[in-house]
């Protein structure tokens, strides 16, 4: 028996630039292109993920994937928002304030490498994590 997951995920590239201007050096390095180029990757629900869940699959990320951060509405604490932090093999998800007057919502941002992104497995990793409906 399915469940109907509402949830919105999205796949993008943005490039973002580093300042290699040396004032030393005197080639032309204003015709070289200097950004690098990185894939996000983000995740949104209204359901409560299980904190446990969420940090087994965080452990599991594919190694194209070089961080992920995001607030996280959870089963674990339902008043109190989580914030995630994954760079690597580490991952943090700690306790914040309570959602006060913000309607609780998991928002949840991956950076990885340019064209690596597996948004289909992304999607299924998280959408993994969502709490069973009673």
């Amino acid at each position: 028996m399915g469940v109907s997951i509402p949830l919105n995920s999205s796949l993008n590239s943005h490039a973002v630039e580093h300042s290699c201007h040396d004032p030393t050096r005197h080639d032309d390095l204003h015709g070289r292109d200097h950004s690098k180029v990185f894939s996000t990757w983000s995740f949104e629900t209204h359901q409560p993920l299980v904190l446990e869940a969420l940090r087994e699959a965080m452990r599991k990320l594919p190694g194209s994937i070089y961080r992920a951060e995001g607030v996280i509405y959870t089963t674990d604490a339902p008043w109190r928002r989580a914030v995630l932090q994954v760079v690597g093999r580490r991952v943090d998800i700690s306790l914040q304030d309570e959602w006060g007057q913000r309607a609780p919502c998991t928002r949840i941002v991956a950076i990885g490498a340019a064209g690596s992104i597996d948004a289909s497995l992304l999607e299924k990793t998280f959408a993994s994590c969502i709490a069973a409906q009673p």
